[in-house]
């Protein structure tokens, strides 16, 4: 039984456990953008031209933070050219899609947001819409989706 007085064990707590991977800058952009990529993946220099501002260094640590947490995969599409590394959501990171959607529609709710954004005419949310729709999800998904 819980008492009042225990202290939480942040270490091993689930929302800290979860910020833990979001909470550093970019982190977030870098899943949103492997999100909504019309090729599945994307490459370093790819990252540099959708999020502005994001300096190439702390891109490379959050790259490689995303993967070793496997929520990004790492993968090198032609042996031939070993240079030419590309990035994907692994399946683990597929499911940050609910993630985002939820966080989205708190955003719209409580917070002053562009008018695209809240009409689901913002680039992420119609690439998003236009993918769920490929996967024929259930149509109160999708009303959901366009309610929020």
């Amino acid at each position: 039984m819980y008492q009042a007085n225990e202290l939480t064990h942040y270490d091993k707590c689930s929302v800290t456990r979860m910020m833990d991977i979001i909470r550093p800058k970019w982190t977030m952009e870098i899943i949103l953008e492997l999100l909504v990529s019309q090729t599945g993946s994307l490459a370093f220099s790819d990252f540099e031209k959708l999020i502005r501002g994001i300096n190439p260094r702390i891109l490379s640590t959050r790259l490689h933070a995303l993967v070793r947490k496997g929520i990004i995969e790492k993968f090198i599409p032609d042996p031939s050219t070993p240079k030419k590394v590309r990035y994907r959501l692994s399946d683990k990171g597929l499911e940050f899609t609910n993630i985002f959607l939820h966080m989205r529609s708190w955003a719209i709710k409580y917070l002053d947001v562009d008018e695209q954004c809240k009409n689901n005419r913002c680039r992420h949310m119609m690439v998003i819409q236009s993918k769920l729709l490929d996967l024929k999800l259930p149509q109160a998904m999708m009303e959901y989706i366009g309610s929020h």
